[in-house]
């Protein structure tokens, strides 16, 4: 059968590589909250320190100044569309380059994996892409969730179709980005709170005209309604 290269979209991997670090970069982000809530404050100084140092070394480092676009590496000039989501996603891309990032993921379809997926979504909604982030929640094609239940899974799959990963399972929970992308992102429904004891809710239903919800909390069902037309929205 035909080879498929799998779903890295060609990245060009280099000695010093721009997906890595840009998980290092949200991990100090991270390690900061963490101090910050545990009253640690010079592990909150310090980590803000390696942070900020990252983040102008990434953009030094791996930014195409010809194109503001994210390179895969140090040392080669080309732009996969995983360096510029997970970029975005994790706040690396500089306001002056982000119109032109926003527009290269879009160019790209969903040339990633299912795993990946998680991250792409999130930039959309992170970036107010939420019209463009419902496309492809709910498209037919063959690199999308529909298809999983065209080809007659019960549950998420490890990878997008058989054609593309030939050992996959059939029941990947790392294939359901949906299921946390519509609770927190479409229909907005976040912890503000520990536990929510507070709920903050922020829908981006894109072109929807009804979406309805139940999420289950700790201390009881968060139920969310919403109603739209042209001219009324309604929660």
């Amino acid at each position: 059968g035909p080879y498929y290269p799998g779903e890295a979209d060609g990245f060009v991997f280099c000695d010093f590589n721009s997906v890595v670090n840009a998980y290092y970069y949200k991990s100090l982000l991270l390690m900061k909250e963490f101090a910050k809530i545990l009253g640690k404050k010079d592990d909150e100084v310090g980590f803000d320190k390696k942070a900020k140092k990252v983040y102008q070394t990434y953009n030094k480092m791996f930014v195409d100044n010809s194109t503001g676009l994210i390179k895969d590496g140090d040392t080669t000039t080309h732009s996969s569309f995983h360096a510029n989501f997970f970029a975005l996603c994790f706040g690396l891309v500089k306001e002056e380059n982000k119109e032109r990032v926003k527009e290269f993921i879009k160019s790209k379809d969903m040339a990633c994996s299912v795993y990946a997926s998680q991250f792409f979504m999130d930039a959309l909604y992170n970036e107010g892409m939420g019209d463009y982030a419902l496309q492809m929640l709910t498209k037919k094609d063959e690199r999308g969730w529909y298809h999983m239940i065209e080809v007659g899974a019960g549950m998420t799959m490890e990878a997008w179709d058989l054609k593309f990963k030939p050992n996959l399972d059939w029941n990947h929970a790392w294939g359901a980005a949906p299921s946390n992308i519509i609770a927190f992102r479409l229909m907005g429904i976040q912890p503000s709170a520990p536990g929510f004891a507070e709920a903050s809710i922020k829908p981006e239903i894109g072109t929807l005209t009804l979406a309805e919800i139940r999420v289950p909390t700790a201390l009881g069902s968060i139920y969310e309604k919403i109603t739209q037309d042209e001219k009324n929205y309604q929660v």
